[in-house]
């Protein structure tokens, strides 16, 4: 039976025009309900590390200023380009 790798799963938080957004937390929740958080940076890009690959998620990101449309994702190898765009 083969192992499940771990990944890196990260992207960017952006603003309808294309500004990153900082301090945008993002919830990373797993199918047995285990959230992680991360925190963006003054770009918008967010990462996590360790991410069970062949697992599915559901990603949701909190701002106080801009709303955003949950995801849920299906890992299947590491991810660069997870990218939010704000609802306006």
């Amino acid at each position: 039976i083969p192992n499940a790798a771990n990944v890196n799963v990260g992207g960017r938080v952006v603003t309808a025009g294309g500004n990153g957004v900082s301090n945008a937390v993002v919830y990373f929740t797993d199918s047995q309900g285990v959230t992680r958080t991360a925190r963006t940076g003054s770009l918008g890009y967010f990462k996590f590390d360790d991410v069970l690959a062949g697992e599915t998620y559901v990603v949701v990101i909190n701002h106080k200023r801009y709303t955003f449309t949950p995801r849920v994702i299906t890992v299947e190898d590491e991810i660069t380009e997870l990218d939010f765009v704000a609802i306006e």
